[in-house]
């Protein structure tokens, strides 16, 4: 495209793929039919599929939309207006905090353009309105959010109008972190492209699991100038900046021969800062990534349409390759769309039969993702591991497929450190499904062998206690546990699986004291949904056995956090507060109980007599 009528129909169509990702999300929050469909809630992200990668497409949207408005006329500008307009509310809906820093970059860029480009009356007036959008997101950011969402105001807007967190994201830090120790081991070639997981495990940063267990994992460092860094070292950087300072030269140079107004300059600049400060926390995605080379390619054009050289064509053989390239990776995509949707069909499978046929049928397909359609529906398996008499025959006839799969991905990829991982944990699922000591050695190895590539992962050290433990040899399982737990003792995670590792190894009375200091340092906070509930009621087992009875009440109150209406839980904290001598309690909570179900009256009626009797 080389006519300014060919980029002005390109942009326009941009515009409307823009309009119409908008007006998706803006449905999806208001219609809670909709929203159903998309399963998402509070942050939403449209057709895009992540609340972050439509963020950063919608911001550099706007700086398409005010390139365009330079040369439209009202009827145009009008319609650019409404478009405006869709596309900050779906920005604020996403609830992404970059967004909304890449807009205001992106808007200070090209305002300073037009202000120290243009007149001195357009001067004015851009201060002026700079002036009340200063004040504007001042009231906002202050603004009680947290009441304002109680009426119905979307949780979203508060996200990226809550300053604190802008300061505050500690596990992203780390991963900077863990980015820029990767790129000190390698500073000239790096670790190869997408291989940041690889360096991630590599350096590691037991802090993480501070925060969470899902934070001991990334893949992306959710920084593209970092990300280039850890792929491709200090060259491959230098080659990315180059894109940004050729462009930046190129709507330079044509604003001073004037082939570009002042506009379009202030456009294509917001453009480029919006996409720059996208990658600051993100990581590179199909929209944005479209965006930013279509802008290259329209700043070039301009360039070679202010030359007086005729253009020259590429050349035969460059054609053919180019060519030829573009449609291998074509064919090579759609050969990928089978494994990828079986797999997904798997995952949101809701019947064993259903995710038995995708996922067997996902493994057999051919495709460039293979160890990634593997690794996703390994993971999926191992989450579904709630082993019961109707489930049971599921895992005995999928485990070994798993680990077949898992085995020939590990003599692939030995240094895949989530492979080995998940061999390791199917390695322990079939030992204990078909009790069989030879699987859970082969667990122990794969274990040991992960423990080498992420050598200060917490997680690996959990799955070889619980091998350990699974194979009769709970006195190791506890010795593992508490070397984890003496590298920090603030972690509540560790404190958590040895208090396991203790009571399956019969020792209750330390079990029960690692339980309260997992729980003070912060899990019972983390306990507050169903998923918890047999967690809690573990617990609870463990502390009335040891007497521990001032401990379970506050377990019993995070219980009724989750479900309020459970009569049995209110019976058996009455009977807790029996046992601390508390009888005026004990009695509340049986009436509690029968309230809920009155056919406890009897038993109830017999215990409050019994309660009276106490002295």
């Amino acid at each position: 495209m080389l006519t300014a009528r060919d980029w002005r129909l390109f942009w326009w169509a941009a515009v409307a793929a823009a309009v119409v990702e908008a007006f998706v999300v803006i449905v999806e929050a208001a219609v809670p039919a909709v929203r159903a469909i998309f399963h998402e809630q509070g942050r939403y992200s449209g057709l895009i599929g992540n609340p972050a990668s439509l963020a950063g497409y919608l911001t550099m949207s706007m700086a398409v939309l005010v390139l365009l408005a330079s040369a439209a006329k009202r009827r145009g500008r009008a319609v650019l207006a409404v478009a405006a307009t869709a596309i900050v509310t779906a920005l604020f809906l996403t609830g992404t905090r970059s967004g909304i820093v890449g807009l205001a970059a992106a808007a200070a860029v090209g305002i300073a353009v037009i202000f120290f480009s243009g007149r001195r009356a357009h001067r004015l007036a851009m201060a002026v309105g700079l002036g009340v959008a200063v004040v504007l997101l001042t009231a906002a950011f202050v603004a009680p959010w947290g009441a304002l969402e109680q009426i119905g105001v979307p949780s979203g807007f508060g996200r990226v109008l809550n300053w604190r967190a802008y300061v505050n994201d500690p596990t992203r830090i780390l991963e900077w972190k863990i980015a820029l120790a990767s790129f000190q081991a390698r500073p000239l070639l790096g670790w190869g492209p997408e291989n940041f997981q690889a360096a991630f495990d590599r350096h590691y940063d037991p802090a993480l699991l501070r925060y969470s267990f899902s934070e001991t994992v990334s893949d992306k460092p959710h920084n593209i100038f970092l990300e280039m860094l850890v792929a491709g070292g200090v060259p491959l950087l230098l080659a990315y900046l180059g894109l940004f300072a050729a462009a930046a030269w190129g709507i330079v140079r044509l604003r001073r021969q004037g082939s570009m107004t002042v506009v379009e300059a202030a456009a294509a600049g917001a453009m480029l800062v919006a996409y720059a400060v996208h990658g600051l926390f993100l990581f590179e995605t199909y929209p944005t990534g479209l965006l930013f080379f279509s802008l290259l390619a329209f700043v070039a054009a301009r360039m070679r349409s202010s030359s007086a050289t005729e253009m020259m064509r590429p050349p035969f053989v460059f054609r053919i390759a180019a060519g030829g390239f573009a449609v291998v990776a074509l064919i090579a995509g759609l050969m990928t769309v089978p494994a990828s949707m079986s797999a997904l069909h798997a995952i949101e499978a809701d019947t064993p039969t259903i995710w038995t046929k995708n996922a067997r049928f996902a493994f057999d397909a051919w495709s460039v993702r293979h160890r990634e359609v593997v690794k996703m529906l390994a993971r999926d398996f191992i989450n579904r591991a709630v082993k019961n008499d109707e489930t049971l025959p599921f895992f005995r006839d999928n485990v070994r497929i798993m680990r077949q799969q898992l085995e020939k991905e590990a003599r692939w990829h030995p240094g895949d450190f989530t492979v080995q991982f998940m061999l390791g944990q199917v390695l322990a699922m079939e030992g204990e499904l078909y009790a069989s000591p030879d699987a859970l050695q082969q667990s122990l190895a794969a274990m040991e062998r992960a423990d080498v590539i992420s050598p200060r992962r917490q997680a690996v050290k959990f799955q070889l206690a619980k091998t350990l433990l699974l194979g009769g040899k709970s006195a190791e399982a506890v010795n593992v546990m508490r070397s984890v737990v003496a590298e920090d003792e603030t972690l509540q995670e560790p404190h958590w699986f040895l208090a396991l590792a203790l009571t399956a190894a019969g020792d209750r009375v330390a079990g029960a004291d690692e339980l309260a200091r997992a729980l003070a340092l912060g899990r019972l906070g983390k306990m507050r949904d169903e998923k918890n509930v047999q967690e809690l009621l573990y617990v609870i087992e463990i502390y009335d056995e040891e007497k521990r009875y001032a401990d379970i009440v506050p377990l019993y109150e995070t219980l009724f956090d989750i479900d309020p209406k459970n009569a049995q839980w209110h019976a058996n904290l009455a009977a807790t507060y029996e046992k601390l001598g508390k009888p005026e309690l004990a009695a509340l909570e049986a009436q509690r109980a029968v309230e809920i179900d009155p056919t406890l009256r009897e038993a109830a009626d017999q215990f409050i007599n019994r309660l009276k009797s106490i002295p």
